[in-house]
């Protein structure tokens, strides 16, 4: 008795499943990663905001608030490593107190 013999059709069936799988596995590893990126810039950009209001809620008038927050929000998210601002300054403008509106970040 001994182990049973591979038949001749089964010659190459290991490497086709390895080139079949490993683009998949791939593709969900790589959006796992994508995925925690994501979640640490979502949480990078709401320490800013917690920040920049803290910030803007100390100051007296509100072109001083504004200033103020604005200045911690784009500290807290260079430290971190994030360019969250707009294309051009009226754009920055814009948007700049708008609730809910969303800005562009990128990545490191």
């Amino acid at each position: 008795m001994g182990r049973p013999r591979k038949t001749h059709g089964e010659a190459g069936d290991a490497s086709l499943e390895l080139v079949i799988l490993a683009p998949a596995v791939f593709a969900i590893l790589a959006l796992v990663i994508a995925a925690g990126r994501t979640s640490i810039a979502d949480g990078a950009v709401a320490a800013a905001a917690r920040d920049a209001a803290r910030q803007a809620s100390l100051a007296r008038t509100p072109g001083a608030a504004q200033a103020a927050a604005l200045a911690s929000a784009s500290a807290a998210l260079r430290q971190d490593g994030l360019d969250c601002s707009p294309q051009s300054p009226s754009a920055r403008a814009a948007s700049a107190f708008r609730s809910g509106s969303p800005r562009p970040c990128r990545l490191p």
